[in-house]
């Protein structure tokens, strides 16, 4: 064994320069598979710089108390002994309403429904939220006006019309972007991508030129070299 490997660095030795470059043509005296390392792995970085984060919904305790406290509000003004022009007013300053087409039919639902038909919507409203919030809500999910969608996309199939539009306006009030940074999972998907990468390998057939006289060797023309 030490024998041949002193012949291989002779070898070698007379064929490469100390400068790197070939002291002769050198061809391919059979087909020859070479893996190129850097190659490799400048795409392993690559596709692992191409993960995006990931991110896993957080503790929606704060977010559902909100809901449940928005709740008690609304029932508290509808228990109140005053006219709906009062409760009216009182309930607009639960809401932060984006348009008053759904405002008045929002408020007039809210205070007019009976307890049986209120408690059911809230109930869905409820069911949705925490489907909403499992899914995860994103911060670009507010910026790209996502939140209707995925409001309607969550509600129970049996839900009307009428009731999305008082349960969008409902949980659009407690909502917030409710996902965070998993870092364990956003490494392993980094590594599950690295070991994906196949490794760059250049072929030599037999006959062709790996390098002309004075030509730098590269690291990966010194392996055929070698050979």
């Amino acid at each position: 064994m030490t024998a041949t490997l002193g012949a291989r660095y002779y070898l070698f030795q007379s064929i490469i320069a100390d400068d790197g470059t070939s002291k002769k043509e050198i061809v391919a005296p059979k087909t020859i598979k070479v893996i190129d390392t850097f190659k490799t792995e400048q795409n392993k970085k690559e596709i692992a710089q191409k993960v995006e984060p990931i991110l896993t919904p957080a503790e929606d305790t704060y977010i559902k108390n909100n809901y449940a406290t928005l709740v008690k509000a609304i029932e508290q003004i509808r228990a109140k002994d005053a006219n709906y022009a009062k409760k009216k007013d009182d309930m607009m300053l639960l809401f932060d309403f984006d348009s008053n087409y759904n405002k008045d039919y929002v408020l007039n639902y809210l205070i007019n429904s009976s307890d049986e038909h209120l408690h059911s919507t809230l109930a869905k409203a409820k069911k949705t939220l925490s489907n909403v919030l499992n899914q995860g809500v994103t911060e670009k999910d507010f910026e790209k006006n996502n939140l209707n969608t995925m409001i309607l996309r969550n509600s129970h199939f049996e839900t009307s019309k009428g009731e999305i539009r008082v349960i969008s306006a409902l949980l659009e009030q407690v909502i917030v972007p409710n996902m965070v940074f998993d870092e364990t999972a956003t490494e392993l998907a980094k590594k599950n991508a690295i070991n994906s990468v196949a490794p760059t390998v250049v072929k030599f057939e037999k006959g062709d030129r790996i390098v002309f006289a004075g030509e730098p060797v590269t690291r990966v023309k010194k392996m055929p070299c070698k050979k």
